[in-house]
This record gives structure tokens, C-alpha cells and sequence, in this order.
């Protein structure tokens, strides 16, 4: 259940940014009573922490599948940019995008996260 509720708070948040996200859409998106959130996560803000987390490392592993690669023609540089821009789920780029207006309280953590990402991808 867990994973259902990241799974659909990332769509959510995606689409509607941390603020106009609250717990009762979580909660109807995985048909249980907002109270019974409470039993997986202690807050709203481990819920969004979580599934920032999880779009990161889904961003992360995209790249490092394609580090592990030793092929390193244009054609291989060709199909990680076709896999990293056309079969990243949509939601996840919007996500991502959503971040530039996330509350101040979550910029550090966030803000180390995307400078992982960017490492990754200098690395490639």
C-alpha cells in the first residue's frame, strides 16, 4: 500500500504542486480514509519527501543503466537521448518541474538531490 500511495501522490503532486495537493486527494486516490495515511506516513511532508525520492531515483537509474554501457558512439549517445527524453514518464519531468515552486522548508534536501542528478548526468 505504501508504494500505491507514492505512486499516486507523485501524480498527484505532478499535477498539482506540494500546495494544492492535500492529503484527502492522496487518500481518495487509493481509496482509503485520510486517517488511514497515518498508518504509512506521519505527514504530508514525508509523503512529498518520499516521492520527490522516488522520482529522483528513478531519474538516477536511467542514467546510471546508460553509464554502465561501454559503448560510447554517437549512436549510443543518440539512444540514452531518446530513452532520457521520450521514455521518462511524463509525470516525472512535471514533477521535477513542480520542484521550482516547492516550500522553502524542502529546498536543501531537494536542492542535494538535484546536484546528484547533475553529477550523474556530467558523468555521461
Amino acid at each position: 500500500m505504501k508504494d500505491k500511495i507514492i505512486d499516486n501522490a507523485i501524480t498527484l503532486f505532478s499535477e498539482k504542486g506540494y500546495d494544492g495537493t492535500t492529503l484527502d486527494d492522496i487518500a481518495k486516490s487509493v481509496n482509503i480514509k485520510k486517517a488511514s495515511l497515518y498508518y504509512h506516513f506521519d505527514s504530508k511532508k514525508s509523503i512529498y519527501e518520499q516521492s520527490v525520492k522516488c522520482c529522483f531515483d528513478y531519474l538516477n537509474n536511467i542514467i546510471m543503466m546508460n553509464q554502465n554501457k561501454s559503448n560510447y558512439s554517437i549512436d549510443a549517445l543518440y539512444q540514452f537521448l531518446f530513452e532520457f527524453i521520450f521514455d521518462i514518464e511524463e509525470r516525472y519531468i512535471r514533477m521535477y518541474v513542480q520542484l521550482s515552486n516547492t516550500p522553502e522548508e524542502f529546498s536543501g534536501n531537494i536542492y542535494g538531490q538535484i546536484q546528484d542528478l547533475n553529477q550523474s548526468l556530467s558523468k555521461e
